[in-house]
């Protein structure tokens, strides 16, 4: 090979790495001081604001690369932000470093709360800003969450609604939560349906609202007797949460960030108590149901909040709302019990004064002011206003007319001791009856009862008992002398008595032996006829003497009692007219009396009909029991109704004519009967013949009304 003679050239590429190797060294720097660091870190230019280096913190926070981070200014980090404001913030930063809040915007468009704590540097001899970052969406979701509660219970504690409270409260909750559906569950009897409800569906609070299981139309309840509250919520009323799991707090509230899973959960790993998924398949992630608690062992409700999104809350969210649990329990019971005391306070019968007791200067007490007062005392004193007004300008002169209710009043707020005392309070013209007791310093309550009424009475009484007193001393003197009257009034009268008796025995003796002579042999025409009237007349006179007989035996010598009579009068006629058949006779005036002015005319009456009966009402020829299909009977009846004496006699014989007329009859016992009963009675006479013969005479019981 032939060599030549040329000569050699080398060539070489220079490149100027410079920018790349302090890039290597800023890399390495800023290796080093974010390697560890659980904040973001940037590194921005101060000339345009650009980032020129971030930590992995930074994409995991904002959700950009860290090549898309490179090629990003901080304006575009604080779009919410007026560019003038964040230079004016980089100039601060540049010249003594600065540390303030603000908004930073992520990849998803939202915004995310920072602190920024920015200094000025030079990084390998360019000037910067080394700005670290902190995520403070948790502190001031806590801070929100604090102010919420205070919030909350400024408005739990307003004087109004508790129904329109709790809206609010709602409203404050969502707002803050940011939730798609929130409501307060409340025990009514033995179920804990839905008080206040805000954007929960028609479809969810029909499967929702109750708790209760009803089987058979009866409310299911276990061994103890406690009723079985159903799914989550009924898990977190009856307390049997478990706080090993991650699904509820030690405080008792059950919280998921990603309710679907829960779905994926086996029977047996499910610590939820019969649940019924219902949130789930509405496509609510984050479902909190918080425990409205009275005291550690009494829950009396439960808050629900439920977001469509997933990560709806955090711990911090869940403990603050434990808090506001609590707070709305313990406004529920103050607000029910203020209720039952503004209803016993509004309602009751006695007057009420909350007063506060006025001292001079030497500590004697001078007046007082009326701090509150209810209606009835408004009624009792009779004052329409009198709050804030000391008493001596309510009542003027009042100190001078009754220094002793100002002495009693301070030594019940000096002491401490209760005094009742009763008091004619002029002003009104009333008589009180008043309870004092001390309830703070200076402070007092009273209670008033208008016992006017009672104090008249006693008044009253008082007097009416002097006046029976006078009343009785001359009554005393009276009586003695009535009892004289007395004993000689009732020695006249059983002289009386003696004598009538005397005379009914004698006119009864007389008629017996009228009754004797008649019986005797020759008396009166030996003829069959004459017989007859013989008898007839021996009845008649029988019929009187017994008038006297009772009136004799009884000792009632104003009337006669007619059950004993008839019934007597009737053995008699019946033993005089002995028949072949058997006659049965039945009487009914028990209890019935009659003057004796008309007990003889109602004698004699029935005797002549009684005797008619005997006679002609069942002759040989007529058989009872084939014909009335009864015995032979006669009835005397003798009533009293309605201001009317009726005497019946009636029997089932053989009847009366169809032509019969008492008024027409030409027989002398009828016509007796006709002429007693219209003449002395002043009697109707109704007649009737069907099935037998009746008779009935009705007359007043009254004469001459």
């Amino acid at each position: 090979m032939k060599r030549t003679n040329v000569n050699p050239v080398v060539r070489l590429a220079i490149s100027d790495i410079t920018e790349q190797k302090r890039a290597e060294e800023r890399l390495k720097i800023f290796k080093t001081f974010t390697e560890n660091a659980r904040d973001i870190v940037l590194f921005i230019r101060k000339s345009d604001g650009r980032i020129i280096e971030a930590n992995q913190k930074a994409s995991e926070v904002y959700g950009f690369s860290h090549d898309m981070l490179l090629g990003m200014t901080l304006f575009n980090l604080r779009a919410s932000d007026p560019r003038s404001k964040v230079e004016q913030q980089i100039r601060k930063a540049d010249a003594k470093g600065v540390l303030f809040e603000a908004l930073h915007r992520k990849k998803d468009g939202q915004d995310l709360p920072v602190e920024i704590n920015s200094f000025s540097m030079n990084l390998d001899g360019e000037p910067v800003l080394f700005s670290i970052i902190r995520d403070i969406t948790d502190r001031k979701r806590a801070e929100a969450f604090r102010q919420l509660s205070a919030d909350v219970l400024g408005v739990l504690n307003e004087p109004t609604d508790v129904q329109d409270i709790l809206r609010r409260v709602l409203n404050l909750l969502k707002q803050a939560t940011q939730a798609d559906c929130i409501g307060i569950r409340l025990r009514t009897g033995d179920d804990f349906p839905y008080f206040v409800h805000d954007g929960f569906s028609t479809e969810f609070l029909l499967k929702e609202n109750t708790l209760a299981p009803v089987e058979d139309d009866k409310i299911c309840r276990d061994e103890n007797g406690d009723i079985n509250l159903e799914c989550t919520c009924g898990l977190v009323i009856s307390g049997k949460t478990d706080p090993n799991n991650p699904l509820f707090t030690p405080g008792g509230s059950f919280w998921t960030n990603n309710s679907s899973s829960l779905l994926e959960l086996p029977e047996s790993d499910d610590p939820r108590y019969h649940p019924r998924n219902t949130c789930i398949h509405m496509g609510f992630a984050s479902v909190a149901i918080i425990p409205i608690r009275k005291n550690v062992q009494q829950i009396i409700g439960t808050l629900q909040i439920n977001c469509f999104r997933k990560d709806g809350f955090t711990l911090d969210i869940i403990q603050s709302l434990e808090l506001i649990g609590g707070q709305i329990a313990e406004a529920m019971m103050r607000k029910r019990a203020e209720d039952r005391y503004r209803t016993l306070f509004e309602n009751m019968m006695e007057g009420f004064a909350y007063c506060r007791m006025l001292y001079n200067k030497q500590g004697h007490p001078v007046d007082f002011i009326y701090l509150a007062v209810n209606p009835a005392f408004y009624q009792i004193i009779g004052v329409p206003v009198v709050i804030g007004r000391p008493v001596t300008e309510v009542f003027p002169g009042i100190k001078q007319t009754f220094p002793e209710l100002f002495e009693i009043y301070g030594r019940v707020a000096e002491t401490g001791v209760s005094e009742s005392f009763d008091i004619n309070f002029r002003p009104v013209n009333k008589w009180l009856h008043i309870s004092v007791s001390s309830q703070a310093k200076e402070h007092f309550m009273a209670l008033f009862s208008d016992i006017t009424t009672r104090k008249l009475a006693e008044e009253d009484l008082i007097r009416r008992s002097h006046e029976i007193e006078t009343a009785n001393e001359e009554l005393t003197v009276t009586g003695e002398e009535l009892r004289e009257n007395e004993a000689k009034l009732t020695t006249s009268l059983e002289e009386k008595e003696v004598l009538l008796a005397e005379i009914h025995h004698r006119v009864k003796n007389n008629l017996a032996s009228f009754i004797s002579l008649l019986s005797l042999e020759g008396s009166y025409e030996d003829s069959a006829e004459g017989k007859r009237l013989k008898r007839d007349l021996q009845n008649r006179a029988r019929s009187m003497a017994l008038i006297h007989e009772t009136v004799y035996k009884t000792r009632n010598f104003s009337s006669v009692d007619m059950g004993i009579y008839l019934s007597t009068l009737i053995e008699q006629i019946g033993a005089t007219y002995r028949s072949d058949k058997n006659i049965h006779t039945i009487v009914n005036a028990e209890g019935v009396s009659l003057d004796l002015n008309r007990s003889t005319p109602c004698g004699l009456i029935v005797n002549e009909l009684i005797t008619n009966a005997f006679k002609y009402a069942f002759p040989k020829s007529f058989d009872c029991k084939s014909t009335r299909e009864k015995m032979c009977t006669i009835w005397v009846t003798f009533i009293l109704e309605d201001g009317y004496y009726t005497l019946t006699v009636r029997d089932n014989g053989i009847g009366l004519p169809e032509t019969f007329d008492p008024k027409t009859a030409k027989s002398l016992g009828l016509k007796l009967v006709n002429f007693l009963a219209r003449h002395q009675l002043r009697a109707e006479v109704n007649v009737s013949g069907k099935e037998g013969a009746a008779f009935s005479i009705r007359f007043r019981e009254i004469i001459g009304k």
